[in-house]
C-alpha cells in the first residue's frame, strides 16, 4: 500500500508519443496524460521466468495488485510474456483509444491547414447523387 500513495502523491504530466523516439521525430503523435513518478516496470522487482511465475503465482498476483506493475516473464531468458492485473490493462486499453482520437483529430487539423477540405453541402450533395437519395 505505500507504493500506491507515493504514487497518488507524485502525480505529474507526462509525454507519450505513438512510436519510440518522440524527440527523435519518429512518433506520429504525441499526448500528455497524467502518471505516477513511479517506473512502471521495476528492473529490479517486476521480471522474472516463467517457471518461477508458475511456483508463486498468488505471491506474484499478490504484488502486481500492489504495485500496479505489471511482470514481465522470461522464457530462456527473454523476455515472452507480460502480466497485468485486470484494472491496469482495462486503463492502457483506454488509452490507447484516445492516443488514436487525439491522431485522427490531428490529421484533419492537417488536412484543414493544407486546404484539403470541401464545403459539407458539397460532400453532402455527392453522396445524394451517388446514392440515388432524393434530395
Amino acid at each position: 500500500m505505500m507504493v500506491m500513495e507515493q504514487c497518488a502523491r507524485t502525480v505529474k504530466n507526462v509525454w507519450i508519443g505513438g512510436c519510440i523516439g518522440v524527440d527523435s521525430g519518429v512518433a506520429f503523435y504525441k499526448m500528455r496524460i497524467q502518471r505516477c513518478g513511479c517506473p512502471m516496470i521495476d528492473l529490479a522487482t517486476d521480471i522474472h521466468s516463467l517457471t518461477d511465475f508458475k511456483r508463486r503465482t498468488a505471491e506474484f498476483i499478490e504484488q502486481i495488485k500492489q504495485t500496479g506493475h505489471p511482470l514481465v516473464l522470461t522464457l530462456n531468458g527473454k523476455a515472452e510474456l507480460v502480466v497485468h492485473d485486470a484494472a491496469s490493462y482495462q486503463r492502457l486499453l483506454e488509452l490507447m483509444d484516445r492516443v488514436d482520437a487525439v491522431e485522427g483529430i490531428r490529421k484533419g487539423l492537417e488536412s484543414v491547414t493544407a486546404g484539403r477540405t470541401r464545403p459539407v453541402e458539397e460532400v453532402f450533395e455527392e453522396i445524394r447523387r451517388e446514392h440515388e437519395v432524393p434530395g
